[in-house]
C-alpha cells in the first residue's frame, strides 16, 4: 500500500517535471517538482528555475539555497530576502545566467540534508534540460542554505566551480577539504549577528587554506537579515557568481577571522 503510492507519486512527478519544462521560458521564473524523498511535511520538492531572456545552450549556471525563512514560504517571496527574491523584486539585475533554487518541503527544524538527493536531481536534470556550461556552475546559500551549501559539495563533488557562502556554519561530516578542490569560494559575514556561530566555518577555512584552495573571508557592517541584500547588490560579487566568461579571475586566499 504505502510504497506502491509512493512510486506512484513518484512516476507523477517525473512525469510533470518533465512535461512542464518549456522550450523557451524568456526572463521567467517556472516552478516545477519532483519526490523529494524523507521529510515530514510533503512527498513532493518543488523547484524554481529562472531564465534569462536571450536563452542558449551554453549559458552559467547558478543554485541557491534559500534560508528557514524560505522553509514555510516560497524562497521567491520577499520575507526569505535571499537571492531569487532579489531578482524577482528588481534589486538585482536579471542575471545572463540560468538560476536554479530548490524549494525546500520541510518545517524548520530540517536541513538541507534530508533532501540532498532530490536537490543533485535537480541540478543534473537543469544541466541536461538547458544545456549549460558545465565548467561554470556557482552554488551559493543564505542562512540554512549556507550550511547546505557544504553539504551539497561533499554529495557529489567535483560540480561546482565557484561557491559564495552567507552566515553559515558548516557540519561537522562535511568538513572534507579534498570534496573542494577546483573550487574557488566566498564567505561574507554580518558583523553585528550574534544568532549564527560561524566557528566551526572559519576553522574549516583553515583547512581549506592549508591544502591551497582559494578562499575569501569578508565581515560586513550588517545584521544577518540585511547580508543578501548587501552581498548580492554588490556588482563585482554578481559578476563572479555569474562566471562570466571576462571574469575568471580567482581570489586570493584569506586567513579566517
Amino acid at each position: 500500500g504505502k510504497q506502491i503510492c509512493k512510486f506512484i507519486m513518484g512516476l507523477l512527478a517525473a512525469w510533470f517535471m518533465i512535461a512542464a519544462y518549456p522550450a523557451s521560458a524568456d526572463g521567467e521564473w517556472q516552478k516545477y517538482e519532483l519526490p523529494a524523498g524523507d521529510t515530514d511535511s510533503s512527498p513532493f520538492m518543488y523547484y524554481w528555475v529562472y531564465t534569462p531572456e536571450n536563452l542558449k545552450p551554453g549559458l552559467p549556471l547558478v543554485v541557491y539555497l534559500h534560508s528557514t525563512a524560505g522553509m514555510t514560504n516560497s524562497a521567491l517571496d520577499p520575507w526569505e530576502s535571499g537571492l531569487a527574491s532579489l531578482i524577482v523584486s528588481g534589486e538585482v539585475p536579471d542575471p545572463e545566467a540560468i538560476v536554479l533554487v530548490p524549494q525546500h518541503p520541510g518545517l524548520y527544524d530540517d536541513f538541507w540534508d534530508k533532501v540532498i538527493d532530490s536537490v543533485i536531481t535537480c541540478v543534473d536534470k537543469v544541466i541536461e534540460e538547458y544545456d549549460v556550461d558545465r565548467s561554470r556552475i556557482a552554488l551559493t546559500g543564505y542562512s540554512l542554505g549556507g550550511i547546505g551549501m557544504w553539504d551539497l559539495v561533499v554529495a557529489k563533488p567535483g560540480v561546482y566551480s565557484r561557491l559564495l557562502c552567507l552566515d553559515a556554519r558548516i557540519n561537522k561530516l562535511s568538513q572534507l577539504p579534498e570534496c573542494f578542490k577546483g573550487c574557488e569560494i566566498r564567505i561574507y559575514t554580518a558583523r553585528r549577528d550574534d544568532a549564527i556561530n560561524t566557528d566551526t566555518l572559519f576553522r574549516f577555512v583553515n583547512q581549506l587554506n592549508e591544502v591551497e584552495i582559494p578562499v575569501t573571508c569578508t565581515e560586513l557592517d550588517s545584521v544577518h537579515q540585511e547580508l543578501p541584500k548587501m552581498v548580492y547588490s554588490d556588482e563585482s560579487v554578481r559578476e563572479w557568481l555569474w562566471l562570466n566568461a571576462e571574469n575568471k579571475n580567482a581570489p586570493e586566499k584569506t586567513p579566517a577571522p
